[in-house]
């Protein structure tokens, strides 16, 4: 039977389908040689840019999502407004023209840790690598000059 046109016949409700299979195509071999693509193709753009992409690596979940883990939130919101459009658009050239799903996270071990500066700060992580440096600063009472 003629389908009248901007009816749906039967053969486009396939298409979804299809749409949904190309997903499980792409490996996460293809993902991974067209984020480096992208990176290099914005390097001396956005250098900022082109080094949260070398630093954080994709991972493609079970459901198809690429996971993206960054270090900070400002990582995450640059992430989320700067780079993924770009990247979205790359990937629908260079790869297939599906709709990729991003989700990014924090890595929870980088914000609990803090860098030490000062000299006390630094004495401080030593002390706690090894407890015998304590005991070796009060006996020869060693301190900073302030």
């Amino acid at each position: 039977m003629p389908v009248a046109d901007g009816e749906i016949g039967e053969d486009d409700q396939v298409k979804p389908i299809e749409k949904e299979e190309s997903k499980t195509e792409i490996s996460e071999e293809d993902i991974r040689k067209a984020w480096d693509e992208y990176a290099e193709k914005i390097r001396n753009r956005h250098p900022r840019q082109y080094n949260t992409l070398k630093q954080h690596l994709p991972k493609l979940d079970a459901n198809g999502a690429i996971r993206v883990e960054l270090a900070t939130e400002s990582q995450r919101e640059n992430f989320t407004h700067s780079i993924k459009p770009g990247l979205i658009s790359y990937f629908r050239q260079a790869l297939k023209d599906i709709e990729y799903v991003f989700e990014t996270s924090l890595i929870e071990n980088n914000t609990s840790e803090k860098k030490p500066y000062t000299d006390q700060d630094k004495l401080d992580v030593l002390m706690k690598k090894n407890p015998d440096l304590e005991i070796f600063k009060n006996r020869f009472n060693l301190d900073f000059d302030n």
